[in-house]
C-alpha cells in the first residue's frame, strides 16, 4: 500500500467474498445489504452447525418436492 491509495473490493457476490477482502487487507468492501445482513448474523455463528443446517434444508426441499427420477 501506498499513503496515496486505498485498496477497494467491489461487490461482493458471497458472505466469503467479505472475508476475503478483509484478510487481503482492503480497505474499502461495498457490500450489497442482504450479504451485509446476512454477514453480520453469521459473523460468530459455528460454521459446522451451519453447513448442517444448509445441508437439511436442501433435503427437506427434495424430499417435499415428491419429485422422482
Amino acid at each position: 500500500k501506498t499513503k496515496n491509495c486505498k485498496i477497494l473490493w467491489a461487490s461482493c457476490r458471497e458472505i466469503l467474498n467479505i472475508n476475503h477482502a478483509k484478510n487481503c487487507g482492503t480497505d474499502i468492501i461495498t457490500v450489497g445489504p442482504e450479504f451485509l445482513k446476512k454477514f453480520k448474523k453469521l459473523k460468530n455463528y459455528n460454521l459446522k452447525k451451519f453447513s448442517k443446517e444448509t445441508a437439511k434444508m436442501f433435503y427437506d426441499d427434495a424430499t417435499s418436492s415428491n419429485f422422482k427420477i
